[in-house]
């Protein structure tokens, strides 16, 4: 666990690392080292699991179109 509390879950691609410590409400907030000085990821209390799913299956439907348009 590093000294702000959050422990290493998972090794990302590019070498950056996902972090996770308990939020104070029942969940956890993840945060990743791809931005300097840290960027939050999600933060389980504030939107449901499938809410951040529907997210990103629509951002990798954009991204897929947006293949195809080139």
């Amino acid at each position: 666990m590093n000294q702000d509390g959050f422990e290493v879950v998972a090794a990302l691609a590019g070498g950056y690392t996902l972090y996770r410590k308990p939020n104070g409400a029942g969940g956890y907030t993840y945060i990743s080292d791809e931005i300097n000085g840290g960027v939050v990821v999600w933060d389980t209390c504030l939107v449901r699991r499938s809410t951040l799913i529907t997210a990103m299956e629509i951002e990798e439907r954009r991204l897929e179109k947006e293949k195809e348009d080139d």
